[in-house]
């Protein structure tokens, strides 16, 4: 008996096998009819989805910028407000997309999204070079923008305007930590120009005096510009006064003469730095007003910088150093923000969508369509074999 029990087995399996094909075989036009219009439904359906185009740029930043200035930056940028309001200010935005904007971009990392600095140094690099180990050593060289959006215009209008956003907060940092830094040096180099001004003239004016008295000591005493002046002197303080007359007289016009030169050399410094101050304090108001944004500010301390020198004689040569030095920063800095601060590739116009995948999505649909009309089948049959069992009990 034993002996025939696999041969049993093996053609119950058989029997089985041949029940479910035939059961495959009599449902076959509801699963292939079913299995055809679900994916063709679903098709069609796919095309109401709304296509998504992806834009990419790479946007320079010039000579690379510190990580502390980008990370200020970063913080800028990033958020949400700052970024609305300045694509509300976007003239190539319609209103739709400008609200289209506002609903997208309610969180730092909805905005972080789309921006990736490139840095100078992966964390491969410094791992292979261990001697770029802290940030410093570091710089952003760059951002890979990104976008996605509705249309292919607007996808690259998008990454055009990021690269235009992050432009205006790193200038207005870069300004920021100019005018303030410059604000408060320009006015301490001033207090220390008075405290050594009043320090000189004060020790001018007591060696005026002291040469009065010499020269009062000469006339009452005639003789005394007859001693001989070669004589021993204690080296120490006050034994200049054992001197002739004559010799520290000499010796006081003397000194009288260095702190005239030094006392006109601090003037001279005094007349470049309250140059300076006025500048920087319009700067400083002008910061004040420019509801951090870089642009208006640049051209702010732009109009100050002519305005500032336009009622004053540049022929004298302290204003005219100064009128220089400050036009070198601002050419440097135009350079910066306008030439060094650009696109290098991109912003790209796709010509094809990247969602949906229609081919994936009809593709699965088939497969998941022919799934559910072979289970059917075979509900439908199991139905029709336990109906009336069913029913009757």
């Amino acid at each position: 008996m034993d002996n025939h029990l696999p041969s049993q087995e093996l053609a119950a399996d058989e029997i089985d096998l041949s029940a479910l094909f035939a059961v495959l075989w009599r449902q076959r036009k509801l699963i292939v009819l079913g299995t055809l219009v679900a994916t063709v439904a679903v098709a069609g359906l796919s095309l109401l989805i709304p296509r998504v185009y992806q834009s990419n740029g790479f946007y320079q930043l010039g000579s690379a910028v510190s990580i502390p200035i980008y990370k200020t930056s970063a913080s800028m940028f990033s958020n949400p407000n700052r970024f609305v309001g300045y694509a509300n200010r976007e003239k190539s935005f319609s209103d739709p997309e400008k609200r289209t904007v506002s609903r997208r971009f309610q969180t730092a990392k909805a905005i972080q999204k789309w921006i990736q600095p490139v840095y100078a140094f992966s964390k491969e690099d410094q791992r292979e070079l261990a001697l770029i180990g802290k940030e410093d050593g570091n710089s952003v060289l760059g951002l890979n923008l990104t976008f996605e959006g509705k249309s292919p215009e607007f996808a690259a209008r998008m990454v055009t305007f990021f690269g235009h956003y992050v432009r205006d907060c790193l200038m207005y940092v870069t300004l920021f930590n100019y005018i303030s830094e410059n604000v408060n040096n320009a006015h301490t180099s001033l207090q220390k120009n008075e405290n050594a001004l009043i320090a000189n003239r004060f020790a001018l004016e007591q060696q005026q005096k002291k040469m009065v008295d010499i020269q009062q000591i000469l006339r009452k005493y005639p003789e005394s510009a007859k001693i001989e002046n070669r004589q021993l002197v204690s080296v120490q303080d006050g034994g200049a006064r054992y001197l002739s007359p004559v010799t520290q007289l000499v010796g006081i016009e003397a000194t009288v003469a260095d702190l005239r030169r030094e006392v006109a050399l601090l003037e001279r410094e005094r007349e470049k730095t309250l140059t300076q101050v006025e500048f920087f304090d319009r700067s400083k108001a002008a910061l004040d007003q420019a509801g951090e944004q870089g642009e208006p500010l640049f051209q702010a301390i732009k109009t100050i910088h002519k305005d500032l020198f336009a009622g004053k004689d540049l022929s004298r040569d302290t204003l005219r150093e100064v009128f220089n030095n400050l036009s070198v920063e601002q050419q440097n800095f135009d350079r910066t923000f306008n030439t060094s601060y650009r696109f290098v590739s991109g912003p790209t116009v796709p010509a094809r969508h990247i969602k949906p995948s229609r081919s994936k999505i009809v593709l699965i649909a088939f497969f998941l369509a022919g799934f559910f009309f072979v289970c059917l089948a075979f509900l439908l049959s199991w139905w029709q074999h336990n109906k009336q069992a069913i029913l009757n009990q």
